[in-house]
């Protein structure tokens, strides 16, 4: 599979209703790891809106509260749900993105030169 084919792994870190915000270390901590792996990584928040979800497989982490009943997801939609607490966001998102095919996107590189 070439660099433009395929669908991305879309990684939402969530903190809202239904889950523990992270203590701001490991925000910074989650964050950084899975974008210095090459992963696309939306964070909602209060008051402000995220782009649309598209046909692209989601993995939503947080430290999410137990789930009696499960979110409504549309049935066209790939949503796969990790709870921090029981493990690795990085392990997570890499588990997610090989059982769900999307593409292996490299860590950011400057297309520019860096002297």
């Amino acid at each position: 599979m070439s660099r433009t084919e395929g669908k991305n792994l879309r990684v939402v870190l969530y903190e809202g209703p239904g889950s523990t915000p992270l203590a701001d270390d490991a925000r910074f901590d989650t964050l950084s790891a899975l974008l210095d792996s090459g992963f696309e990584v939306t964070r909602p928040v209060s008051g402000q809106q995220v782009a649309p979800a598209d046909d692209a497989p989601v993995l939503v982490l947080g430290l999410l509260d137990r789930l009696d009943t499960p979110p409504i997801v549309p049935p066209d939609q790939e949503v796969h749900f990790r709870n921090l607490a029981e493990g690795n966001p990085l392990e997570a998102a890499r588990e997610v993105r090989e059982t769900t095919g999307a593409r292996a996107l490299e860590a950011w590189k400057p297309w520019f030169p860096v002297i």
